[in-house]
């Protein structure tokens, strides 16, 4: 008995691990995402700008 409640310790630990690696790969992920998105809108704000600037003259 003590040696089953053992494994089912050490796999509910590695469970554990495992969604913390997999929450924090998440959030590392979200912030990269989140980036390019800010990249996406400046580079297309630019665009813009430039097409806008090229129409009037």
């Amino acid at each position: 008995m003590g040696s089953e409640i053992s494994i089912y310790k050490t796999a509910a630990e590695r469970d554990a691990k495992t969604i913390a690696d997999l929450l924090e790969t998440n959030a590392r992920n979200a912030q990269t995402m989140a980036e390019w998105n800010v990249a996406g809108q400046l580079i297309a704000s630019q665009s813009k700008a430039l097409r806008e600037s090229l129409e009037s003259n």
